[in-house]
């Protein structure tokens, strides 16, 4: 599973000591972030697909994705 993506308050401060900076590489931090975040989420929808058909393993899966989601 790829790496959970920052958290959001720790996003804002990279954002804003780059950009004091940077503004392009602010906007690089910004992309990396979403980056991460999009593979993020295609792996909690791949484990809720490979759940399969039953019911309880689904419904397990989606739990799992709701805890487990990042800290954002």
């Amino acid at each position: 599973m790829p790496p959970r993506p920052a958290p959001r308050d720790e996003l804002v401060l990279r954002v804003l000591l780059v950009a004091a900076k940077d503004l392009r590489a602010a906007l690089s931090v910004v992309d990396l972030q979403r980056r991460e975040l999009v593979a993020h989420l295609q792996g909690i929808c791949k484990g809720q697909r490979a759940a399969g058909p039953d019911l309880l393993a689904r419904l397990a899966a989606d739990a799992g994705a709701v805890r487990g989601s990042p800290s954002w």
